[in-house]
């Protein structure tokens, strides 16, 4: 199976997401409250999905991409990676 993975660039208090899942909108929802920006500041560019056979079809694992996230910006850093 692939793993989760995210890929982030946020600057100007705007998160662009790159990301495999098959929920872009919770993870917006995740991305915008991990990072305390009203959700219309992020976007959520959905990858290649594969198969969908089932790990991506559970928003609760894009969590840990989204914390990640989350640190690294808060860290200083514009791009991050996530996976897991």
């Amino acid at each position: 199976m692939e793993p989760q993975a995210a890929t982030a660039s946020v600057a100007d208090g705007r998160c662009d997401v790159w990301s495999c899942t098959q929920f872009p909108q919770v993870s917006r929802e995740e991305v915008a409250k991990a990072l305390r920006i009203p959700v219309e500041r992020v976007k959520v560019n959905v990858t290649l999905l594969g198969g969908a056979f089932g790990r991506k079809a559970k928003p609760r694992l894009h969590r840990g991409s989204c914390a990640a996230i989350a640190s690294g910006w808060r860290a200083g850093q514009g791009n991050v990676e996530a996976g897991g």
